[in-house]
């Protein structure tokens, strides 16, 4: 996800996933936002000199989450740091905080979620998340079960064979030093037309 200047973008969304439920987190953050924006500018006396000092304020005190650099480096995850930003690497670390209390008092304070309804949701979200995975892994093991592993045996099988046979048969198992391809690397004969031609009808083809 970015924010581009006037709008968030979702990028690469996985085709099983909806854009419904951040979009719903996103106008809840932004409504609390623009509320409270709302509510000290309707109290204002001036309100053209308060709002150059509203915006000055909330710039000074969250300018932190701002970040114009390359954010897939690795250096901005450390300077995220720094600044005290959250970073949840994944769904299992992101799901608590579906009912962190002040997460839960937003919805609530906006009309958007019921605490029943919230807590509801974040049961099918992590019950949707541990069934997925678990089925992805128990097909992943079962394939290496029955299909990579017996390829991989069978064909351990088929080498050892080969080594064997070579040994019993006194057949080195490394190709030597003068073989075609060394020759070919090479490129014996010149660097004419011609006289590469007669190099490979007089010495490479007997």
């Amino acid at each position: 996800m970015a924010f581009t200047g006037n709008k968030f973008e979702f990028r690469m969304l996985g085709a099983s996933q909806s854009i419904s439920g951040p979009n719903i987190a996103l106008n809840t953050i932004m409504a609390e936002e623009l509320k409270q924006f709302a509510d000290e500018l309707e109290a204002s006396r001036d309100f053209q000199a308060d709002l150059p000092k509203l915006i000055r304020r909330v710039f000074t005190e969250h300018q932190r989450i701002i970040f114009n650099g390359n954010g897939y480096d690795e250096a901005w995850l450390e300077e995220a740091g720094k600044r005290g930003l959250s970073n949840l690497t994944s769904t299992a670390d992101a799901l608590p905080m579906y009912t962190a209390p002040k997460n839960v008092d937003l919805f609530v304070k906006h009309g958007i979620y019921t605490k029943e309804e919230i807590e509801a949701r974040a049961e099918i979200h992590i019950e949707n998340y541990t069934t997925v995975l678990t089925i992805e892994a128990k097909t992943m093991a079962d394939m290496i079960r029955h299909q990579i592993l017996p390829a991989v045996s069978d064909y351990a099988d088929q080498l050892c064979q080969r080594a064997y046979h070579k040994d019993a048969m006194g057949v080195p198992h490394q190709y030597p030093d003068g073989c075609p391809a060394g020759g070919l690397r090479q490129a014996g004969g010149g660097s004419g037309r011609y006289p590469r031609g007669l190099y490979q009808g007089h010495e490479l083809l007997p």
